[in-house]
């Protein structure tokens, strides 16, 4: 394995020609244009130097490639920021689109994770499937849509194109669309989807389809969502109020646990709390300007860490007074081995141990920070993609603390 750094896109598709088996290939800052990767059957990896001020690219296009990891990339331009074709095993994480005409489309592919991405001011889908087996779709942020006019748009989309899709997980995610003409999660008709999952979600939208099933799907689990009409709209309007609209040729169909001004659907509809307009999105994982992901090095800070410098490296801060529900902290570039350390503040009492009143611990080496995992019920760690993230849960919400380049993950769970 290989750490590769570019800073032109010739020297980008140089090193994405020369790759060999589990290269990082590190972007510096700068514009990138348009990437291709064709037939490209390495475990890569593509991520920026500086995630403060993260390489752009005006587009990405995946095609027949496998096990390829974009991470911390910035996409602006008017096409698709990202674009995944008959592909396997593609993780897209931590990365930032802002007003493409999509920001990404994946189609006729397998095992796709699409996780902690932010999706600003899109033209017509914030992230679009199509014909694919295996997705996770988690811990995304889309928000202020780019509509006009009475054309509709999707927040997330699955549409039946390029055939059927099947074990798609969509959790956690935050759609606040700001206007009255995006489907938050919309499923297009004409097929037969299978093994859908639709949890945790938080949409604040403007149109009747906050969640809108209009395919036939067997097997849809539609459970622990909050869909609400955005307070900001003012508006009493049948069609700008969200709802949960399932398709009766649905067979299979469980709809649990959800927050929703209206619930249409057959099959298990049972323990969700039907609200009245004006109502807030209190669950975990509403969107709050805490919650937008922020990356994190030596050379850069932000609201939730500060970085200072040691004899031996730098030494990383994240505080807990900026949890507010789901608040995901992203920090690249740091290693034990270097001498970096983390410093944890402000946590409620007793969330870590060891630790002064369990509020502050200062971290230095992989056996105290396993240690303070192993030691509180609080604090607990998975494995995401190539990374590490200490999951530390709070009174006011759940701090995700993500490090990508921390070695030995297995050693940490």
């Amino acid at each position: 394995m290989a750490r590769k750094t570019v800073s032109n896109a010739s020297q980008l598709n140089s090193a994405i020609k020369s790759a060999g088996n589990g290269d990082i290939i590190v972007l510096k800052s700068g514009n990138y244009g348009s990437i291709s990767l064709n037939s490209v059957k390495k475990n890569i990896t593509l991520t920026s130097e500086n995630g403060g001020n993260p390489a752009t690219l005006s587009s990405l296009t995946i095609n027949k490639s496998s096990n390829i990891d974009v991470d911390g990339l910035k996409f602006t331009g008017g096409g698709t920021g990202l674009t995944v074709r008959s592909s396997n095993n593609i993780d897209i994480e931590d990365s930032t689109f802002i007003g493409n005409k999509k920001g990404i489309a994946v189609n006729n592919s397998n095992s796709v994770n699409i996780r902690d991405n932010d999706f600003t001011k899109m033209n017509n889908d914030g992230i679009a499937l199509s014909g694919v087996n295996g997705a996770q779709i988690t811990g995304n942020q889309i928000r202020d849509m780019k509509t006009s006019g009475s054309q509709h748009h999707d927040g997330i989309q699955i549409h039946p194109t390029n055939g059927a899709s099947s074990n798609i997980v969509i959790r956690g995610n935050v759609i606040d669309t700001n206007d009255t003409n995006t489907q938050a999660i919309y499923m297009g008709g004409g097929t037969t989807h299978r093994n859908i999952d639709i949890e945790n979600n938080t949409i604040t939208a403007g149109h009747k389809y906050g969640i809108k099933i209009a395919a036939k799907v067997a097997g849809l689990d539609i459970k622990n969502n909050v869909v609400i009409q955005d307070p900001a709209l003012k508006s009493n309007k049948g069609g700008h109020t969200p709802e949960i609209d399932i398709s009766k040729a649905s067979t299979g169909v469980s709809i649990t646990g959800n927050t929703a001004h209206d619930i249409s659907a057959s099959g298990n509809v049972s323990n969700n709390k039907i609200v009245s307009i004006g109502t807030n999105a209190t669950a975990s994982g509403s969107w709050s300007n805490s919650n937008s992901s922020s990356d994190s090095s030596s050379s850069s800070s932000s609201n939730s860490s500060s970085s200072s410098s040691s004899n031996n490296g730098s030494t990383i801060t994240v505080d807990g007074d900026t949890v507010k529900g789901w608040t995901k902290k992203v920090i690249k570039n740091f290693d034990f081995d270097d001498g970096d350390a983390l410093r944890f503040q402000d946590y409620d009492n007793g969330t870590l141990k060891p630790g002064a009143n369990g509020q502050s611990a200062t971290i230095d080496s992989a056996a105290e920070l396993r240690q303070m995992i192993n030691s509180s019920s609080d604090v607990t760690s998975k494995k995401s993609g190539n990374a590490l993230v200490v999951v530390i849960d709070q009174d006011d919400g759940t701090h995700a603390v993500r490090l990508p380049n921390i070695d030995d993950i297995e050693y940490f769970l």
